[in-house]
């Protein structure tokens, strides 16, 4: 009996380490991309550094958020991301699809977030 109640503790502990392990790297590199993105859309960065500062950090991310997260909340903002090497020749356009993609990645973030909201 007593062995029992000690690996059920066991178990929880591991399930409880690796959930806050996986919130921590999900949320560190959110925070790179999401950084990259206001960057972008905030400072007078040139469109094509942007947009290689924004790939760079979307490939750090990717492979991480693939594995935690469900591949369709990532499938529009995959899109968004992928188009923004076509829009830096329009730079309100580029932008403009910075802005959207950074409500993409707010959006997700927020979703990970254990809240009340989120749990039920």
């Amino acid at each position: 009996m007593r062995k029992r109640v000690l690996l059920s503790l066991a178990l929880l502990i591991l399930a409880l380490s690796l959930s806050v392990f996986s919130f921590m790297t999900l949320q560190s590199r959110f925070s790179a991309l999401g950084e990259a993105l206001h960057n972008a859309i905030y400072t007078d960065m040139p469109a094509e550094d942007s947009c290689r500062q924004i790939g760079t950090s979307w490939k750090n991310c990717a492979g991480v958020t693939q594995i935690y997260l469900l591949h369709s909340d990532l499938t529009e903002l995959r899109a968004a991301l992928e188009s923004l090497p076509d829009l830096i020749s329009d730079p309100p356009i580029y932008r403009a699809a910075c802005i959207r993609s950074l409500h993409l990645l707010s959006g997700i973030r927020d979703s990970l977030y254990p809240s009340i909201e989120n749990i039920l």
